[in-house]
């Protein structure tokens, strides 16, 4: 089978093996059997000689149909792909009108999307009060002044290895005495303008009553999975 004018081309060989009908295929010099496009055309070329004889196609996807099925099966995932994401990233109409229904998860998604970023100074956080951690919202608990986190434990440490000031909150979803800590260099606003800590656009009596619905409901669950 040529492969163009002068180019060279491709001598194909069929065997009768007791697999069946097998295919091997010798390049002419000159041509160049790592170039992508001689790829596709030796691709081609077979499926239309299999075609011919009635044999199975080795490179379903170099005929017309198989490339009408993989666009199909694109198209399909794609689908796939633009349902989950409008599923999992909800506007923020779609959101408060969840939250309204009393689904305290698109209440947090919601406060993603208007709190308040606490980005100028770490000092602002107030001990006591809720804030809005990213799908979670934890209750902010002081600061731990002069220590660094080393593994998963928080030691003292006097010496040149500070890592600057954390910031510990009781996360909704801690069942244990564990804290969720967030560094002073979290708190404040990062190179792509996010930022890790929020102050929620609700009351505090509200921001407790989702703090404790959340805790509660991860409680169960880890009850019931311990159950099983």
């Amino acid at each position: 089978m040529p492969f163009s004018d002068g180019g060279g081309g491709v001598t194909f060989r069929i065997v009768n093996g007791q697999r069946g009908p097998q295919f091997m295929w010798f390049f002419d010099a000159g041509l160049n059997p790592d170039n992508l496009m001689v790829t596709i055309w030796v691709k081609e070329e077979l499926a239309k000689i299999e075609l011919e004889l009635g044999l199975p196609v080795t490179f379903r996807h170099a005929t017309p149909e198989g490339r009408a099925e993989l666009r199909e099966r694109d198209q399909e995932r794609q689908a796939g792909i633009a349902a989950k994401v409008a599923t999992e990233y909800p506007t923020l109409a779609e959101l408060q009108t969840a939250a309204e229904a009393g689904r305290d998860f698109a209440v947090l998604r919601a406060w993603g999307h208007s709190g308040t970023p606490v980005v100028t100074d770490p000092d602002q956080l107030v001990v006591g009060r809720y804030y809005y951690l990213g799908y979670d919202i934890g209750r902010y608990s002081g600061s731990l002044e002069g220590r660094r986190w080393k593994g998963t434990e928080f030691e003292n440490d006097e010496g040149d290895n500070e890592e600057g000031t954390w910031f510990p909150f009781t996360a909704a979803q801690s069942t244990g005495s564990g804290d969720t800590r967030y560094s002073a260099d979290e708190v404040t606003e990062t190179s792509d303008g996010v930022a890790t800590v929020d102050a929620p656009a609700v009351s505090q009596q509200e921001a407790a009553r989702v703090f404790e619905a959340w805790r509660a409901a991860h409680v169960e669950n880890e009850a019931r999975r311990r159950a099983k």
